[in-house]
C-alpha cells in the first residue's frame, strides 16, 4: 500500500545477519532502497542510534540507491555512514554493473575500518591551503587521534581522490594568516599525508605516513590529474561555489574529454555525457 518501514526492514536483516554471522566471514546487509522510509522511524537523526548499535556487532553493510523524485539520499547515506557501510545510487544497468561487478570487491569486502586522512602542509612551502569539497567528511583536528570517533571504512582495491588549492609560500598570500609569524624550518616537503586505520574487528589503529616531497611537483600532470581537475572544475560550477571564481563547466568538459584515456568501463565518457547534459539543461 506505498508503506516502507525501512527501519523494521533493517532491524529483521541485522537479526539474520547475526543469528547466521560467520566468524572471519563477510558479513553484510544489503539494502536496496528509495530511502523514502514513511513508517516508523525515518529520519537520519532517528535511524542514526539503530545503526550504530548493530555496527558494533561486526555485520557491516552496503546500502543502493534506486528510485527518482522521492529518493531520500540524505537517509541512505546516513546509514551507510553509521553502519560502517558504502552508498552508491544506481541510476542505470552501467551504474549496477560498476558497483555490483567491476568494483564488486570494493563494494562487498572491507579491508579497513575507521580510515582517516589527515593533510599536513609544509608552511615554509604553502602559505595557503584549502580543501575542495568533502564538505560532510571534515573532522576535527583532535578526532584523527581518537579511535573511538567513527570514519570511514575501506573496501579492497578502493580509491578515493581529494583535491587542495594551495598558495605557495612565495605567492602573495590572499589575505593574513593566523600564523604568519611562526618559524618554519628547512625542509622543502610539500605536505605529509597521515594516514589512520583500523584492521576489521580491531578496536586500536595504526598510522601510516606519507610525505610529498619537493620532487613530486610536476609541470606535466597526469592524465589521472587533468582529467580529476576537470571533474573539480565543473563541481565548483554546478554547485555555485563561492570559490568558483572563473571555472568553466565547458572548458571542464574539453578537458575531461582529452583526458579520457582508455576507459575500460566507460566512466570518463560517461562524465563528459554528464556535462552535455548539465549545458544542455543549464542553456
Amino acid at each position: 500500500g506505498g508503506g516502507g518501514g525501512g527501519a523494521r526492514g533493517l532491524e529483521t536483516a541485522y537479526e539474520l545477519a547475526t543469528k547466521n554471522f560467520v566468524e572471519g566471514g563477510n558479513n553484510r546487509v544489503v539494502l536496496a532502497t528509495d530511502g523514502d522510509f514513511n513508517v516508523g522511524p525515518s529520519t537520519p537523526e532517528q535511524l542514526t542510534e539503530l545503526i550504530e548499535e548493530h555496527a558494533r556487532t561486526g555485520v557491516y553493510i552496503s546500502v543502493l540507491g534506486f528510485g527518482m523524485g522521492n529518493l531520500k539520499d540524505s537517509t541512505m547515506e546516513a546509514v551507510a555512514d553509521h553502519g560502517n557501510g558504502n552508498y552508491a545510487y544506481i541510476d542505470t544497468l552501467q551504474e549496477a554493473r560498476k558497483v555490483l561487478v567491476d568494483e564488486f570487491d570494493s563494494t562487498m569486502f572491507a579491508v579497513a575500518q575507521d580510515l582517516k586522512v589527515q593533510v599536513e602542509p609544509n608552511p615554509a612551502t604553502v602559505a595557503q591551503y584549502r580543501l575542495l569539497g568533502y564538505d560532510n567528511r571534515r573532522l576535527e583536528d583532535e578526532e584523527f587521534d581518537d579511535d573511538t570517533k567513527d570514519a570511514g571504512d575501506v573496501g579492497a582495491g578502493h580509491a578515493v581522490t581529494a583535491f587542495y588549492e594551495i598558495v605557495p609560500a612565495d605567492g602573495e598570500p590572499v589575505d593574513d594568516l593566523d600564523y604568519q609569524d611562526a618559524r618554519t624550518g628547512r625542509s622543502d616537503d610539500f605536505l605529509t599525508v597521515h594516514v589512520r586505520y583500523k584492521q576489521p574487528g580491531a578496536s586500536t589503529s595504526t598510522e601510516v605516513v606519507f610525505p610529498a616531497r619537493a620532487d613530486a611537483y610536476t609541470t606535466r600532470p597526469t592524465s589521472d590529474f587533468r582529467f580529476a581537475s576537470a571533474v573539480v572544475e565543473f563541481a565548483l560550477t554546478a554547485t555555485g561555489s563561492e570559490h568558483a571564481e572563473d571555472a568553466d563547466p565547458t572548458r571542464a568538459r574539453e578537458r575531461a574529454e582529452a583526458a579520457v584515456g582508455e576507459d575500460p568501463y566507460g566512466l570518463r565518457s560517461e562524465f563528459v555525457g554528464l556535462i552535455d547534459t548539465y549545458l544542455e539543461i543549464a542553456g
